[in-house]
């Protein structure tokens, strides 16, 4: 709805306003169902909600490749389907730490368990260790004649048209 304001003031009027936003709803998430039900090991959770709704969009709106009733898997998903697992999420990352109970009065328990402090704790000490340097060998030195060891370290070339004889300059003055 994209924050618009519904312009019914009754109850029948917001019902029928909300009914065709939540019948599309329901119909692309039962779209992202039959796509992840069709490969083994996605689950609904991982199709992206975008790609379902830009493809069926442009799909709607072209009228073709919606879906089929071919007995292949890849060509009874259509476009839609196949779309929704090309842009599969990546799984759910499992959950490290328990979830902590937001009501201060809670009388759960079960957070003692994890290892895991129930509240933060102050710092009042700390302890740094500085290891000692390796030795390093020495820098290398710019020696007369010598090409520097980096481009960048090297003196700036004369211009061609520099007489010889004269200090370099950076403006060369014909």
């Amino acid at each position: 709805m994209n924050g618009s304001t519904l312009r019914s003031g009754d109850p029948a009027g917001i019902e029928q306003e909300m009914s065709p936003p939540l019948t599309l709803y329901q119909a692309l998430r039962t779209v992202m169902v039959g796509a992840a039900e069709s490969l083994r090991g996605a689950g609904p959770d991982r199709c992206c909600f975008g790609i379902t709704l830009h493809t069926t969009r442009d799909r709607v709106i072209q009228a073709t490749g919606i879906v089929s009733a071919d007995t292949d898997r890849d060509t009874r998903l259509g476009t839609i389907g196949r779309r929704i697992l090309a842009g599969l999420l990546q799984p759910r990352r499992q959950r490290v730490s328990t979830r902590k109970v937001k009501s201060p009065m809670s009388h759960c328990s079960e957070r003692h368990a994890a290892g895991r402090p129930d509240s933060s704790r102050t710092m009042t000490r700390l302890n740094v260790t500085v290891p000692e340097p390796v030795d390093q060998p020495a820098l290398p030195t710019a020696f007369p004649g010598r090409p520097a060891r980096y481009p960048c370290h090297a003196a700036p070339t004369p211009h061609p048209d520099t007489p010889p004889g004269r200090p370099h300059s950076l403006l060369a003055t014909p």
